[in-house]
């Protein structure tokens, strides 16, 4: 499998929205293309040319753009870390319990979201869902959800490919 199937193989297990995928195809496949129809958002990451890992910025901002993630700043609080993950988890069949495992956790004195995303992620296991962090190489934070089932299987296909990696 190339490198780039990987990443397709991970933004299918994240996503099952096709022109999410096809977004990720056009970053790959005709960069100027994608550049152009997204210059706005690309702007405000600072890019203005094409750059290799493209592709994974077009998933994450694709999962954004969907409501499928939320990018938090490196200044935001667990507290933030808490109210992203529900938003993200409110469709979840067991949403009232899970959030009442994640509104009384309480993070240890100036943690931050990557040192607390740990925590809220073993209150998850209990609903079988994890909280991941799609490293951009930013002082930013884009999380998303994932079935505790597929996260291995994730990560691998993250790291095959060679754009990103993701972090729990």
């Amino acid at each position: 499998m190339k490198k780039f199937d990987r990443l397709l193989a991970f933004s299918r297990l994240i996503s099952k929205d096709t022109t999410l995928i096809s977004e990720v195809q056009l970053a790959e496949n005709q960069p100027l293309n994608y550049l152009s129809q997204f210059s706005e958002r690309l702007r405000e990451r600072g890019i203005d040319s094409t750059v290799p890992e493209l592709p994974w910025l077009a998933l994450v901002d694709g999962l954004a753009r969907r409501g499928q993630l939320v990018e938090l700043d490196w200044k935001d609080n667990p507290e933030e870390l808490i109210a992203a993950a529900m938003d993200l988890l409110k469709g979840h069949p067991d949403f009232e319990d899970l959030a009442s495992k994640l509104t009384t956790t309480t993070p240890f004195i100036d943690e931050d979201i990557e040192e607390f995303l740990p925590q809220l992620n073993q209150k998850l296991l209990l609903f079988d869902v994890q909280l991941i962090w799609l490293d951009i190489h930013s002082d930013s934070y884009p999380i998303t959800v994932l079935p505790t089932k597929t996260l291995e299987e994730a990560k691998r296909f993250a790291h095959e490919s060679g754009y990103g990696n993701l972090k729990t």
